[in-house]
């Protein structure tokens, strides 16, 4: 018999703690002899968090009388594991009073699952319908106006823009002419938020700033004088 200075202890393993799944792990003993003993034991990485749901621009949504809008742009959703996409595919909306044609005070409560059953926590978003905000017509133009800032407008050639993601997202971010024709890259990255100073000066004219995340596109006009 050998006490346990002299027996070497290894350890092996393919645990992946980022992926879900079941992985294990080997442990090898070697004695003073030689003699050699393997144990394996199974370690199963799941996902016991919620997730999590937030209003993208605060507690509180404020609409356009007659605005023609999805609530759901009005949300944030993060997990530890999922992808906020798979996070939107699940949302269930357990109440929601909203009239875009009565100027008032609602509500909406949302609840989403992630891919391993965990249920969040419900999250009431409050609704303010008035005609003292500007009547949106679709969703573009509510993210556009909240994901991207180009300031000042009009430019004397210098500008900035600023991006504001809910997630950290794969964006690319150009100018364009009026025609369609790349005129500047400005950055093409993983980011949440940034911002960014582009200098045009003697290309005076109107221009597009294009920000595309997820594959959808966003434009803002810029007039450079």
């Amino acid at each position: 018999l050998y006490d346990e200075t002299q027996v070497s202890l290894t350890r092996t393993t393919n645990v992946n703690p980022y992926i879900l799944g079941l992985y294990t792990d080997t442990y090898t003993a070697t004695d003073a002899s030689g003699n050699v003993s393997v144990r394996k034991r199974w370690v199963r990485v799941y996902d016991g968090e919620k997730p999590i749901i937030a209003g993208k621009f605060g507690p509180i949504a404020r609409i356009g009388l007659f605005s023609n809008v999805s609530l759901l742009d009005y949300l944030k959703m993060s997990d530890n594991y999922d992808a906020p996409s798979d996070l939107f595919n699940n949302v269930m909306v357990t109440y929601n009073d909203m009239n875009v044609y009565e100027e008032g005070i609602y509500s909406a409560v949302f609840k989403t699952v992630d891919n391993s059953g965990n249920m969040s926590l419900p999250y009431t978003l409050i609704i303010e319908v008035s005609r003292k905000y500007e009547t949106i017509n679709g969703i573009d133009e509510v993210d556009t106006k909240n994901v991207m800032t180009v300031y000042p407008n009009p430019s004397n050639g210098i500008f900035n823009v600023k991006v504001d993601l809910p997630t950290r997202e794969q964006v690319s971010l150009s100018v364009y002419d009026m025609v369609g024709n790349l005129v500047q890259e400005v950055t093409s990255d993983q980011l949440q938020s940034g911002s960014f100073t582009v200098d045009m000066q003697g290309a005076s004219g109107v221009y597009f700033v294009r920000l595309t995340v997820q594959g959808k596109t966003y434009n803002q006009k810029i007039v450079v004088n």
